[in-house]
Order: C-alpha cells, then sequence, then structure tokens
C-alpha cells in the first residue's frame, strides 16, 4: 500500500477578493459632496461674473473695440491707403470715446459687432471694401454724417 498523500495546498487567494467587497449601489457621499461643491462655486463664479460684466459693460466694451482695432490693423489688406487706415483708428478712437462720454448708447452698436464679427470670420481675408464698410458703421455710430470731416481734420475747402 501506499502511504497517503498530503492534502494539496488550497489554490493562491486573488489580490483582491470580490466576496469580501460590500454591496452598495451609486457613488461615495465624499464624491457626491465634492461635485455640489464644484457646482456651487461654478455657479457663484459665472453669477459674479455676469454682475461684473453688467456693472463694466462700457468699460468691457471699451476694451473689446481696442482689442478688435490692435488685431484688425495687423491684418488690413495691402490695398488698404495710409488715409483710410488713419480714418479707420480715428472712427475706432470716436467710438470708444463716445462710449467713455457716455454720447452713445451701447445699442447703437450692434450693427458694428455684426460687421465686427464677419470680419473676424473671414481672417485674413478681409478686403478693402470691408474695412471701409466697417469705417462707415463706425462714423455713424459715433455720430458723424457722410462727408463730414473727422476729428482733427479740416474741412474741406471749395
Amino acid at each position: 500500500m501506499e502511504p497517503p498523500l498530503p492534502d494539496a495546498p488550497p489554490p493562491p487567494q486573488a489580490p483582491f477578493d470580490p466576496a469580501a467587497r460590500p454591496k452598495t449601489s451609486g457613488c461615495p457621499k465624499p464624491l457626491i459632496i465634492g461635485c455640489i461643491a464644484i457646482l456651487l462655486i461654478g455657479g457663484l463664479a459665472l453669477l459674479g461674473g455676469l454682475y461684473f460684466m453688467m456693472k463694466n459693460a462700457s468699460r468691457v466694451l471699451q476694451w473689446s473695440l481696442n482689442q478688435t482695432e490692435k488685431e484688425l490693423m495687423t491684418q488690413l489688406p495691402k490695398e488698404v491707403t495710409p488715409e483710410e487706415r488713419d480714418r479707420l483708428h480715428r472712427a475706432f478712437a470716436d467710438v470708444i470715446q463716445g462710449i467713455r462720454d457716455e454720447r452713445i448708447p451701447i445699442e447703437r452698436l450692434q450693427p458694428v459687432q455684426f460687421k465686427m464679427l464677419e470680419i473676424a470670420r473671414k481672417g485674413s481675408s478681409v478686403t478693402r471694401q470691408d474695412v471701409l464698410e466697417l469705417t462707415r458703421q463706425l462714423e455713424a455710430a459715433a455720430g458723424k454724417k457722410e462727408g463730414q470731416p473727422q476729428s482733427g481734420t479740416p474741412p474741406a475747402t471749395t
């Protein structure tokens, strides 16, 4: 008869025993609390930003016009003459000054904003006609009539 074989060792345990894990459903409480806190802080920041924009709308618009002018001046087409470039710069300056002096209501600038968005979409393919049209709209928003001399420009003599 053969001697009895020793019992085989039990198989090694898996590093993670699924049976040992408690059965719960859903997210843990700290995760839920953290998500709610982030949403609250984000909501408060959004409301604070909107409040700032409402209280400082004219300053934000002036800054936006300055940035748009700087960007537009870098991408003007070569066929824009120096006089037209100066006229555009003066038109931007007149509108910004009008907003600062509260002579120009912000609502009057809506056509100008649409034209600036159209030009921004074109990028480097801006035409001379686009620049002239924007200049005319800026001058109209500033209250200048067609053919009226620009600020700092002597009236034309006939």
